[in-house]
């Protein structure tokens, strides 16, 4: 189709076609040669005549087709690339015709011996993937076939096993006290047998049980009967010490206890509030006092600021004053707010005169030194209709120089000069062409791929897939079995691990926790604490853990962060000795030599902390280290200057 749209209108001008007027031409030049240099003794006028203009004929048609192959160079390069890919494409239809003829080949001797494989068999076979499905089935069969003649034997040996147990659960039975059923099957015989034993099992227990109960109830009824003896005997000596002291409390004899209890309340409760009941009573007046001069400041000042609140109460008096003055301050705030913004837009009404007064002036000015004649209002509209063009051009350069990518200006007028629009068309159309061979290559290489895809799917159908697959499986089940033996195993060593970790947490060291503890606060939250990792040798030693969970290792830390997990373990040493011991000092020389003043303030918030125990004393030749401490904890810290 490409090759008649290319010749469609005339037709077009191939080498072929320019190699056969050429030849034309040189037979023609050939007769005319020989006229001219040989005399043409044998050639008549009009023979020569005739072989002028068949020459001159051949030379034109030669010259015709040889400038319009040159102008039309896109067509024939188009028409000659549609030749040798229709040559390509036809050559390949050969081979495949060739190859599909050698697999029908193939696959007939195939079939022909797979009937040959499956003959003594007497099965007439299907295609190879089907027979691999009955293969399976028919493994399967035989498998269990095998299964159920190996449960065959077992249950004939369970058999043979029941019929010797048979006379002893006979014997135990009558021992039992069961009566004896002749004839009755070996397992009935055997739940018959197993439910006697139950209720004989469940009978004895009960009766222990009882046994204990009796037992248990005859002590407790002991107990409390020389309970009851020895609280009668309480109860008569408490009688007779009681007629003897209710009497001195003003009670009879036989008072309960709880008006004992109450009157002994009173007694003991009674001097205190008489004692303050005189001082109270002198509260109370002063009070009253302090009210009515209240009352009175505040009938006078209602007087004189607001009659009208003449017959209000005095709380009611005050409260409404009390809003009236929050009033007037609120109304004094928004007079003064008024006046100030007045103010304020005075100045700005000043300025704004004076900015217009010099604009007229400036106006003026202007306006004197255009030629008589201009019109003013029309040069207004010009100079602004300037000032838009200026903008447009500044925003097309801003647009310019983002699309240019850092071209130059120059450089592209510059281009621009010898850029010629038919050949960048014609260029586009030769890479559109270019494109639609590139999709017609990317085609065939696909249909290729395709082909070679079902070739290797038809290949797949043979004997060596049937064996790859059988190996697949084997395989797939072996791969299941290791699966599941490194599950359990995993799971087992994932225990044994938090059994360990809680072991060990459990004993943790309290002095490692409070190290943790110092660390955490010492490097800002940055690390959670400190912690115990066992390597395989089940050798203890100390990591560094982030809030994440995560464990550093000391040689994995950077030096401030070592020097931190150092100070951290010292200080928990030291907190310890204080807490057992007399506190001592803990003086520190120059320790921040690898920290920044982050790490710093930590530090010596942390040593602030530790003086509830002991008593940090630093030394330090950086005056830094002191502005730090100042500013961190204030009036807690005490810095000398040593001379």
């Amino acid at each position: 189709a490409r090759l008649l749209a290319l010749a469609a209108g005339r037709p077009v001008p191939t080498p072929e076609r320019i190699a056969a007027a050429r030849a034309a031409r040189d037979a023609a030049w050939a007769v005319l040669r020989v006229a001219l240099f040989d005399g043409g003794r044998d050639m008549t006028a009009a023979a020569l005549a005739d072989a002028v203009a068949r020459h001159e004929i051949a030379v034109a048609e030669a010259d015709a087709l040889a400038d319009e192959a040159a102008r039309d160079a896109d067509r024939v390069s188009s028409h000659r690339a549609a030749e040798e890919e229709r040559a390509r494409r036809q050559a390949r239809i050969d081979a495949a015709e060739q190859e599909l003829a050698a697999a029908e080949a193939r696959a007939r001797a195939l079939s022909a011996r797979w009937a040959e494989t499956w003959a003594p068999t007497g099965i007439v076979p299907a295609t190879p993937g089907e027979m691999t499905g009955w293969l399976g089935a028919a493994r399967t069969l035989l498998e269990r076939r095998a299964a159920l003649g190996a449960r065959r034997a077992s249950l004939e040996g369970l058999a043979a096993d029941l019929a010797r147990l048979a006379p002893p659960l006979e014997a135990l039975s009558l021992e039992a006290g069961l009566p004896p059923l002749p004839g009755l099957d070996i397992g009935r015989l055997a739940a018959r047998l197993e439910d006697r034993l139950r209720a004989l099992e469940q009978l004895w227990t009960a009766a222990r049980d009882l046994q204990t109960r009796r037992s248990e109830a005859r002590r407790r009824l002991d107990d409390q009967r020389a309970g009851l003896e020895t609280a009668s005997a309480r109860r008569a000596d408490w009688l007779t010490r009681w007629a003897r002291v209710a009497p001195v409390l003003g009670l009879r004899a036989e008072e309960t206890r709880e008006a004992a209890g109450a009157a002994l309340d009173a007694w003991r409760d009674a001097p205190a509030p008489l004692a303050n009941r005189a001082d109270r009573l002198r509260r109370v007046e002063g009070m009253t006092r302090d009210m009515e001069r209240v009352e009175t400041a505040v009938a006078g000042l209602t007087a004189d600021l607001a009659p009208d609140l003449a017959g209000a109460s005095p709380a009611d008096a005050v409260e409404a004053l009390h809003k009236r003055v929050t009033d007037a301050a609120a109304l004094e705030g928004r007079r003064a707010q008024l006046a100030r913004q007045r103010g304020e837009l005075e100045q700005a009404l000043s300025r704004a005169t004076e900015a217009l007064a010099a604009a007229r002036a400036r106006r003026d000015a202007l306006a004197e030194q255009a030629p008589p004649g201009v019109d003013l209002a029309l040069l207004r509209q010009r100079l602004g209709a300037r000032d838009k063009a200026a903008d447009a051009l500044d925003a097309a350069r801003r647009d310019f120089a983002i699309a240019a990518d850092g071209l130059d200006e120059a450089a592209a007028r510059a281009d621009l000069a010898g850029f010629d629009p038919d050949r960048a068309g014609a260029e586009a159309e030769a890479r559109q062409r270019e494109e639609a061979q590139l999709a017609d290559e990317e085609n065939r290489v696909y249909a290729e791929h395709d082909a070679l895809v079902r070739s290797r799917e038809a290949l797949g159908e043979g004997d060596a897939a049937e064996r790859a697959m059988q190996a697949r499986r084997d395989a797939e089940v072996e791969m299941v079995a290791l699966a599941r033996e490194w599950s359990v195993l995993r799971i087992g060593s994932l225990l044994l691990e938090t059994a360990l970790e809680k072991h060990r947490a459990s004993r943790a060291d309290p002095l490692l926790t409070r190290a943790g503890a110092l660390f955490h606060a010492l490097t800002g939250a940055a690390y959670a604490g400190i912690g115990q990792e066992y390597n395989d040798g089940d050798e203890a030693r100390l990591v560094a853990r982030r809030a994440d969970g995560e464990t550093v290792p000391i040689e994995g830390l950077s030096e401030g962060a070592r020097d931190q997990f150092y100070l951290a373990l010292r200080l928990a040493y030291v907190e310890d000795y204080a807490a057992r011991a007399e506190p001592a000092p803990f003086i520190v020389d120059d320790i921040f030599a690898s920290f920044d003043d982050a790490r710093t303030r930590h530090a010596l918030e942390t040593l602030a902390a530790l003086g509830e125990g002991a008593q940090p004393i630093v030394f330090t030749h950086h005056r830094h280290v002191v502005d730090i401490a100042i500013a961190a904890l204030g009036a807690s810290v005490d810095v000398i200057e040593l001379g």
